[in-house]
């Protein structure tokens, strides 16, 4: 194959592209700091074509100016990031100081019931017994007196003896009974009796057989009989005697007896029977 030929004028064009080009490139510094000589603007040179004027030479980089601006930069960026930190713990200051203690709601204990204690069985108070007891005593009428109490307690009850009083052979030491009676002589009518009712199974001076109000003359003991308004131990005696003949039949058969007479029964009568 035949070589290409260059065409006329070619190498001018290339040579002109290459100026150019160097010249918006500038010129390269020499290795010792000396700038290149400068090439003649007609291009005369090497028969060079004409270059063009030689563009100024750039600005050299001021360090210290960079440096101070990045100093500048770095104070600001500092500052913000300063500022931002601040405002988070002032918020974080606010919202503690104003934070509330939410309650909480506890369960109550459920009571531990303690052991029921038995109730106690109410006991009761037994009645006051009502006496009457008139006659030669400070103050005649109707005395309040607990249960069991006898002859003499309802007798202080009632103020006591007068000086004119005289009981007799009433039976002090006899238990009285709730509704009875208490009467005590003086000096124009000696003597004393308990008359109504007598307690259960309780000899008193106004008789009285265990379940009777009344004594039983058939069946009554020596202190019994003693005990009868009027009847002394030796009247008492008499009436067992009387009794040993037969039994009696009726009450009006006291009469009978030795040593009793119409006013000694008419006392003796409404506590016997046969």
């Amino acid at each position: 194959m035949r070589p290409l030929s260059p065409r006329p004028g070619q190498g001018d064009v290339v040579r002109a592209r290459l100026a150019a080009l160097a010249a918006e490139l500038g010129p390269a510094p020499s290795p010792d700091g000396v700038p290149p000589a400068e090439v003649p603007g007609d291009g005369s040179a090497e028969g060079l074509p004409p270059t063009v004027p030689e563009a100024a030479p750039a600005r050299a980089i001021d360090r210290g100016s960079v440096l101070r601006r990045g100093v500048e930069f770095g104070r600001a960026h500092a500052a913000v990031i300063g500022v931002i930190g601040l405002v988070a713990l002032l918020g974080a200051v606010w919202g503690i100081t104003q934070a509330r203690t939410v309650p909480v709601a506890v369960a109550a204990a459920t009571p531990v019931p303690a052991s029921v204690a038995p109730t106690p069985t109410p006991t009761s108070t037994p009645e006051p017994l009502r006496v009457h007891v008139l006659g030669e005593v400070a103050r005649p009428g109707v005395v309040r007196l607990p249960p069991g109490s006898r002859v003499e307690d309802a007798i202080a009850a009632a103020g006591g003896l007068l000086p004119d009083a005289r009981p007799g052979d009433l039976n002090l030491a006899a238990v009285v009974a709730d509704g009875a009676q208490v009467w005590v002589g003086g000096r124009a009518e000696p003597g004393g009796e308990v008359r109504g009712s007598q307690p259960s199974g309780a000899a008193s001076a106004g008789g009285g057989g265990p379940g009777s109000d009344r004594l039983d003359l058939n069946t009554a003991t020596l202190d019994q009989l003693d005990a009868l308004p009027g009847v002394g131990p030796v009247t008492a005696q008499a009436i067992l005697a009387r009794r040993g003949d037969g039994r009696f039949t009726r009450v009006e058969e006291l009469l009978e007896v030795d040593g009793i007479g119409q006013k000694t029964f008419e006392r003796i009568e409404p506590h016997v029977r046969v």
